[in-house]
């Protein structure tokens, strides 16, 4: 299993857990292959959080829960 799909089911498994017990956190499934830049260096966490929203979350198809 790589990389990937062990986020995958990380995330499926975290959402899991806070369906359970709101409390808990709400885990984000970003896809890093949307990042672009990466020429003119590493990005700031900002700069990545707001590309990888601006070209859509990954929803149900890609992480296993429903986009919020």
């Amino acid at each position: 299993m790589g990389k990937t799909v062990t986020c995958q089911r990380l995330a499926i498994l975290l959402d899991e857990r806070r369906r359970a017990d709101p409390g808990r956190a709400i885990s984000l499934c970003l896809d890093l292959r949307n990042v672009t830049g990466l020429d003119r260096g590493v990005p700031r966490l900002l700069a990545i959080l707001e590309e990888c929203m601006g070209r859509g979350w990954a929803g149900a198809e890609d992480c296993g829960f429903a986009a919020f």
